[in-house]
């Protein structure tokens, strides 16, 4: 059973595990739509959850992510223009 903002805790979780990917995505709604944070991917890495947490929640997962140890190659972060008028 899905509870609200589940997209969000899972995406903390992933940030904060060691792994082999070297790509990293970041996004809203619509970059865990194209890229699900469901799934598990050895090249790949999803973080992309929702809008809700703003660009400072998306740094902070960034951030998780290399203090785990996991080296990075690209950072892509898949956004609908809209999320940049958020003012959190």
């Amino acid at each position: 059973m899905a509870y609200p903002g589940v997209e969000i805790y899972r995406s903390i979780r992933k940030s904060k595990r060691k792994g082999k990917a070297k790509k990293v995505i970041l996004g809203d709604s619509v970059g865990n739509q194209l890229f699900s944070n469901t799934i598990t991917n050895d090249s790949i890495n999803s973080l992309a959850c929702n809008q809700a947490i703003g660009m400072v929640g998306h740094f902070l997962l960034l951030n998780n992510y290399i203090e785990a140890g996991n080296k990075l190659d690209v950072v892509y972060m898949v956004f609908s223009p809209t999320t940049f008028g958020n003012n959190l």
